[in-house]
């Protein structure tokens, strides 16, 4: 799990906060100062994503799939942009 993490990592734009979680998987957080937070929980099959925007409103997903760094990678894009 540590190699996946480390190759998500390389590929990603900004650098997130990491750490390990209670329940086995590696997390991945943003955070701007106006509120918005951006996570991301890396399993060996998945990853789940939540968010909190400006508004408070919160969006949660799960990724599974050789997709699932892509679309990682493009929302921290999203989020910085």
């Amino acid at each position: 799990m540590v190699e996946k993490c480390y190759k998500i990592l390389r590929q990603l734009t900004a650098e997130p906060f990491i750490c390990p979680t209670a329940c086995g998987s590696i997390q991945f957080e943003y955070e701007k100062e106006n509120g918005e937070y951006l996570e991301f929980e890396i399993y060996e099959d998945r990853i789940e994503f939540f968010s909190i925007s400006q508004k408070g409103e919160e969006q949660e997903e799960t990724f599974l799939g050789k997709s699932a760094a892509e679309r990682m990678k493009q929302m921290v894009v999203d989020f910085y942009g």
